[in-house]
């Protein structure tokens, strides 16, 4: 048994509240707990504490549109921000986050050694040329 780590009591102190004929307050001073608490164990059926989870858990992205990311990385070996940037025109859904988890999930968020070797950061220039990096910044 996992307790919630807010939890007050154990299981057999919910079942000596439960079980007791003494009242809500004086079982809430032996138990340092509120009154109300004592008395919301004394009406309850179970004694284990609830499920927290949500039932459903939404995803914002199909499972089309998952495959399509996946096969776009593995195929193009793309960073984040250019897998995203390529694909948003034709998925509407996606954004920069919901893109990384889909990485995440299937880790794919890193290259491996010989992806990175396979991917060069720049291109070979004739002597001559300057290779410059330009970042404009919106405000």
């Amino acid at each position: 048994m996992q307790y919630h780590f807010n939890t007050k009591t154990n299981i057999a102190q919910r079942l000596a509240i439960k079980q007791s004929e003494e009242s809500s307050r004086d079982l809430a001073k032996v138990y340092r707990i509120s009154h109300v608490t004592a008395t919301k164990w004394r009406k309850v059926e179970h004694l284990e504490d609830k499920n927290s989870r949500p039932k459903t858990i939404h995803y914002t992205l199909s499972r089309a549109e998952v495959r399509i990311i996946k096969k776009v990385r593995k195929r193009g070996l793309f960073s984040l921000d250019d897998l995203y940037l390529s694909l948003t025109p034709y998925l509407k859904k996606l954004n920069r986050t919901n893109c990384y988890r889909v990485l995440k999930r299937c880790q794919l968020n890193r290259f491996t050694d010989q992806e990175r070797q396979s991917n060069k950061k720049f291109a070979n220039y004739l002597p001559g040329f300057l290779h410059l990096d330009v970042f404009y910044l919106h405000l």
